[in-house]
């Protein structure tokens, strides 16, 4: 039984890994059309799976924002628009930066998000970490520091 659940999230890594490979055959195109079609398709994709196969959670969601006073769904909708235009430009510039600057630059900023996240987390959310995940930190900052200084090598030698 838990070994599909060790599959499953194997699989999301593999999938996530290997996302950015079509990215860098499609260096001939502009970031932004890439971007665009990416959030067109997403949302074509995202609006019929949630109307074939969730209509009982978004008829409830609904109700519930319904019910919200004036000044909460006002907050909601800046919320909403503020984190896709944060998610938006994150897309952009790794996109970006994969097509117009280096493989090796967008594995950085991809590598070092997770840690910076996770430390924001521990100090203002009062995230509690054990010692083996400050131990993955401390790895993973370390390789962020290696992969840098492979950077800062390649563009000495250029």
């Amino acid at each position: 039984m838990k070994a599909k659940y060790y599959l499953a999230v194997m699989a999301a890594f593999f999938i996530y890994g290997l996302m950015s490979l079509p990215l860098k055959a499609l260096d001939q195109y502009a970031a932004i059309d890439i971007l665009l079609s990416r959030v067109f398709f997403s949302s074509v994709l995202i609006i019929l799976f949630s109307l074939a196969f969730r209509k009982k959670v978004n008829r409830e969601t609904l109700r519930l924002f319904r019910s919200f006073d004036a000044r909460t769904k006002k907050r909601l909708w800046v919320v909403n628009i503020a984190s896709s235009v944060a998610l938006a430009v994150n897309w952009y510039l790794f996109i970006y930066v994969m097509n117009n600057i280096s493989v090796n630059a967008t594995s950085l900023a991809y590598m070092i998000c997770p840690i910076i996240t996770t430390v924001l987390a521990y100090f203002f959310l009062k995230d509690q970490l054990t010692r083996l995940q400050w131990l993955a930190v401390l790895l993973s900052l370390v390789s962020c520091v290696l992969l840098t200084l492979g950077n800062y090598l390649d563009f000495l030698d250029r």
